[in-house]
């Protein structure tokens, strides 16, 4: 059956948008409302505020990088310093011992071995086992005895042994003890000592003194 309205239009009901409808219009409104008011916060507030945090960060890097190469340079020329530092006062170390060596080894000869003549002495340095160990130092005297005998040799390591000279000694080995002419001064016996010393172990750095706790 069709129904016909004959009413004025001005006297008829008015139409009403089906609730679904108007629910359906007014959650898309809001959800686009909220979209567009975080498109908003994002772009002109977090966004900035990201962007300046990166670009400080970026810059803190930046000064970082560039304290640690300045550092790096201090460092390498302080290690520069201290290995020159430590080098001097190594040599000052050996200087003065090798001084006083050589001191006592005139004295061993002037009192205990006046037939004893040296011809030269050299100083060198040999490292420690395959296992490990600290470097020693060796004294290779090369002489001679107007004492034609191979006994002037012993008879100078005895003497060695017994004076101040061999306090700091491991051993001595003889090489190349021989009799042999020369000329004018007749015969000799040449010989070569090799002294070995103790090892060096340099004395353990003093124990920092801890403050007083209050």
């Amino acid at each position: 059956m069709i129904k016909i309205n004959l009413l004025p239009e001005e006297l008829r009901p008015l139409e009403k948008t089906p609730l679904g409808r108007f629910l359906v219009i007014v959650f898309g409104v809001a959800l686009t409302t909220t979209v567009l008011f975080l498109f908003l916060v994002l772009k002109f507030k977090t966004l900035p505020t990201a962007e300046a945090a990166l670009k400080n960060a970026q810059s803190e890097k930046t000064r970082k990088e560039e304290e640690a190469k300045v550092h790096d340079e201090l460092q390498k020329q302080i290690d520069f310093f201290q290995l020159r530092i430590t080098t001097v006062q190594n040599i000052g170390k050996e200087r003065y011992i090798w001084s006083k060596k050589l001191y006592q080894l005139h004295r061993v000869i002037e009192n205990d071995a006046p037939d004893i003549s040296l011809k030269q002495v050299q100083i060198s340095e040999r490292t420690g086992s395959a296992y490990g160990g600290a470097p020693k130092m060796e004294i290779v005297i090369d002489g001679y005895s107007i004492i034609p005998e191979l006994k002037a040799a012993a008879d100078f390591m005895k003497n060695l042994r017994k004076s101040e000279f061999f306090e700091d000694c491991e051993d001595i080995d003889p090489e190349n003890t021989v009799v042999r002419e020369e000329g004018e001064k007749g015969n000799i016996c040449e010989f070569t000592l090799r002294v070995t010393m103790k090892p060096r172990v340099e004395p353990p750095p003093p124990a920092k003194k801890k403050g007083r706790g209050r």
